[in-house]
């Protein structure tokens, strides 16, 4: 199903590509593609945190699993419609929490330990049973992701590619190597509606091959120079809304929070995620 979503989401990209028409609309707006040019220097640093309440339909099994990433993110523009550059991730993780717990718990770097709850109690038991749970939190380095962006084709201006291998740095966080294939496309409805999209791949290399794809759109807004409004969703299951503030010409501010459907059952909360996001280009 994912497979057939990304084939038709890449069709359609394609057919508005090739209808576009390529003049320049005079639009001066900052856009991801625009980050592929001569001497253009781009730093981001995104914050994501992602939380998944498990609801079992009994009170003493809910649990919830958090996982945060900070994704340190360069760019640099070797040339027009080329740009080489890498990420730095940086994994924080509580996993089997308590289900009223706050989600961003793996913001305390805790350091590393595993230990058993018991859900009636709450409290830490050395000896175990059916309701313990193990309740883990980890914290540390664990990928750095060396990449290439470039436009893989003159006639379609609004057209990139972006490849990224992660590398494990701490196996204990991340064991598998890691390619994320991205194929970016951009486009003015006017001048204050914009598409940004992306198909990409992602697959892990261990002891098997799992490729997952992911077709993703944002619908921006901008009310004038310095304000971006925008929603999202990625293969139709998960939603959300964003704003993006340019603070000066070259340092921006971005807030964005989704949920993923279908609810949970037994009426049990949605996943969530919560993302903060800081770039400076030039």
């Amino acid at each position: 199903m994912r497979l057939l979503t990304a084939l038709i989401f890449i069709f359609f990209v394609f057919q508005l590509a090739y209808a576009q028409d390529q003049k320049d609309n005079g639009n001066k707006r900052y856009t991801g593609l625009q980050s592929i040019r001569l001497g253009s220097v781009e730093y981001k640093l995104f914050n994501a945190i992602f939380t998944a309440k498990k609801f079992d339909g009994f009170e003493t099994l809910n649990s919830r699993s958090t996982y945060f990433n900070a994704y340190s993110q360069l760019l640099l523009g070797l040339k027009k419609d080329f740009a080489i550059g890498f990420d730095l991730v940086y994994h924080s993780r509580v996993e089997n929490d308590f289900y009223k717990n706050t989600p961003f718990s793996p913001l305390n770097f805790r350091k590393e330990n595993s230990y058993t709850l018991n859900r009636e109690t709450q409290d830490s038991l050395s000896n175990s049973s059916d309701m313990l749970l193990q309740k883990r939190s980890i914290h540390g380095l664990s990928q750095f992701g060396p990449k290439v962006r470039f436009k893989p084709i003159k006639k379609f201006k609004n057209l990139a590619l972006q490849q990224t291998l992660y590398i494990p740095l701490n196996k204990k966080l991340e064991s598998n190597w890691i390619s994320f294939t991205q194929f970016f496309y951009e486009h003015y409805f006017t001048s204050d509606w914009h598409l940004f999209s992306e198909v990409s791949l992602w697959a892990r290399f261990g002891n098997e091959f799992n490729p997952s794809f992911f077709a993703k759109a944002f619908i921006n807004y901008f009310p004038g120079n310095k304000w971006t409004f925008y929603a999202t969703t990625t293969n139709f299951y998960e939603y959300g809304g964003g704003l993006k503030y340019l603070i000066s010409p070259n340092f921006e501010i971005e807030l964005l929070s989704t949920i993923f459907l279908p609810l949970e059952r037994f009426g049990g909360d949605r996943n969530r995620s919560f993302n903060l996001g800081l770039r400076w280009s030039k």
